[in-house]
């Protein structure tokens, strides 16, 4: 069988960077994002990478809270991407399904809001397996 990735979280994966550059485009790093990738009927290998959340198009951000700055290596809670049509949709659907907002808790307080056109995840190397998770996939 093929590995497939089943599920991409970022509930506390670490945010390690965050530019907004010039024409609209916004870039967020993380650390330590989990991965099931399918290893079998109901079987899954865990794995943790480092990412790159690239979003484009990008109409308007905004910060509350305390707020965040690179070097604080903070934890996300929560996060929510909202497709054009306004419903959830999960990670392993960004790039295939159209983005309008993306949401982040951040541990320390910050809520951040991206208001955008398009994003990409790009997971990047795998830093560790760390276990095997036999059952049902269900994601949040």
């Amino acid at each position: 069988m093929t590995s497939r990735t089943g599920a991409i979280l970022l509930h506390d994966a670490t945010l390690t960077g965050f530019c907004l550059h010039a024409g609209g485009e916004l870039t967020l790093n993380f650390e330590g994002v989990t991965v099931y990738r399918q290893a079998g009927r109901d079987v899954y290998d865990i794995w943790i990478h480092r990412a790159v959340l690239k979003v484009g198009g990008v109409t308007a951000l905004s910060v509350q809270g305390p707020g965040w700055s690179k070097g604080d290596d903070d934890y996300v809670l929560t996060d929510a991407i909202i497709n054009d049509l306004g419903q959830k949709i999960h990670w392993t659907d960004v790039g295939v399904a159209g983005v309008r907002r993306i949401e982040l808790a951040i541990f320390s307080g910050a809520l951040i809001e991206i208001l955008c056109a398009t994003a990409e995840l790009r997971l990047s190397r795998k830093k560790e397996l760390v276990r095997l998770w036999e059952g049902p996939l269900i994601t949040p």
